[in-house]
């Protein structure tokens, strides 16, 4: 697979990296275009009708693992112009999917609280084992 020289554009710049160096994350604005937020909406909500209409209790949430091939819209993004060159700035050139899943938590009605998904740092063992200042980058969601 040959990458476009053009996604060099996108690089991670020095207030991104200083910003994931001190806080562990960053957000790229605009990174989608209105259209790919509609397109990837209705594909999830594809996923998350079919899977209610296979049992899926709609007033909980969904996790679903391994969603990449559902749709190429999903697989357009694991090599996306805008978002590749920064997670090799930071990881170097070594890298690969390894884990994806979708999560689809439907409104209830109620305030979020303590099972609710939130922000939280993956890596389960590897945080366990590999403890230290700095942490290792393996992995990034």
């Amino acid at each position: 697979m040959a990458i476009d020289k053009s996604c060099l554009q996108y690089g991670l710049t020095e207030s991104e990296r200083g910003q994931f160096n001190e806080q562990g994350y960053f957000m790229i604005e605009n990174a989608l275009t209105p259209a790919q937020v509609s397109a990837l909406t209705e594909a999830t909500d594809r996923i998350y009708a079919q899977k209610v209409a296979e049992g899926h209790d709609a007033k909980t949430a969904l996790f679903y693992p391994n969603f990449i091939p559902d749709s190429s819209l999903y697989q357009d993004l694991v090599d996306y112009e805008k978002v590749l060159p920064k997670v090799w700035d930071i990881l170097s050139w070594n890298i690969y999917l390894y884990h994806a899943h979708l999560i689809v938590t439907p409104p209830n009605g109620q305030a979020p609280n303590d099972n609710t998904f939130g922000w939280h740092q993956d890596s389960g063992r590897t945080n366990i084992e590999m403890e230290g200042d700095p942490r290792p980058r393996l992995s990034l969601k």
